[in-house]
């Protein structure tokens, strides 16, 4: 069993039993925030896509969104701490989380859509450059990359879903290139 895949069962058990233990009256309603901070850690945390919408990676659904707004009052809540003395460290944290805007943006941050992805067409090296700045920038001659690329595409083309992945031609001219003189393109 991998660890990630024990941690997740292992973490969704104990939560649970948490629960149930409340519920039960066997643990003070302080468990209570415990419980809530696993939730929040798996919301903020996860990569599986679980039928539980804290599970899920977070994407901003409407769900998750109501999650984050409770645990933004969770943590206003917390005010209490900020003048209990027992550690100046964990009080000037406890602090830092409760009063400063900075705690407010990070959530706006994570609340709101990442920007798109921004792909850029490459350039093909071999329209781009003339014969002899070809073999000027790559050592080699035109025709030589291309029966390179031709014998090795198979071996070095990943299985990659990825979109925009480096072509095979690119992969050997990024290659040369770095061989020819420690830099790429």
């Amino acid at each position: 069993m991998k660890v990630k895949v024990a941690v997740q069962v292992f973490s969704t058990s104990v939560a649970a039993g948490m629960s149930t233990y409340i519920s039960l009256g066997a643990l003070s309603s302080c468990a209570a925030e415990t419980e809530k901070m696993d939730v929040l850690f798996d919301l903020l945390n996860s990569s599986s896509s679980l039928s539980r919408e804290s599970n899920k990676p977070f994407i901003g659904t409407a769900e998750q969104l109501q999650l984050i707004t409770e645990y933004i009052a969770l943590f206003e809540q917390m005010q209490a701490f900020k003048d209990m003395k027992i550690n100046t460290i964990t009080t000037n944290m406890l602090r830092d989380l409760s009063d400063d805007a900075y705690f407010l943006e990070l959530v706006n941050i994570v609340m709101h859509p990442r920007q798109p992805k921004v792909y850029r067409q490459r350039t093909n090296e071999f329209n781009k450059w003339s014969d002899e700045e070809f073999r000027d920038r790559f050592r080699l001659s035109k025709p030589v990359v291309e029966y390179v690329t031709d014998e090795t595409a198979d071996e070095i083309l990943s299985e990659s879903n990825r979109y925009h992945a480096l072509s095979a031609s690119e992969m050997v001219l990024l290659t040369l290139r770095f061989l020819a003189c420690g830099c790429f393109l």
